[in-house]
């Protein structure tokens, strides 16, 4: 027997930084469909999100499939906040320095501060 208007709540949310996240825990919409667009399976998904129900990654992966020039939009602008940020700490530390620099660092520190 098929229901006469069948309907799906699609369990997402936004948080007050902006983030899509699963409604009800701290999973966002970009790491779920990431794994998705990576060619994994909604039920490899889940077992990577335990936290979701099968049912809901399914939801989430039709949502979407069915919105999928809008939110990847989306997903684009968090790419690109992710960068900002990890630039901004990359400046702030940067990646990789030898031991040899870290002394350097610290002694230069050390004489601008007498």
């Amino acid at each position: 027997m098929m229901m006469d208007s069948p309907s799906i709540t699609i369990p997402l949310q936004t948080d007050e930084q902006g983030t899509i996240r699963v409604r009800g825990t701290r999973v966002t919409f970009e790491s779920m469909i990431q794994y998705y667009l990576q060619g994994q399976s909604p039920e490899d998904v889940q077992d990577a999100f335990s936290s979701v129900p099968l049912n809901e990654v399914y939801a989430i992966i039709a949502y979407y499939l069915a919105n999928r020039e809008a939110l990847d939009g989306y997903l684009n602008q968090q790419a690109a906040k992710a960068d900002r940020q990890r630039e901004a700490f990359e400046a702030t530390y940067p990646p990789k320095m030898t031991r040899v620099e870290l002394l350097k660092r610290r002694e230069d520190n050390q004489q601008q501060d007498t």
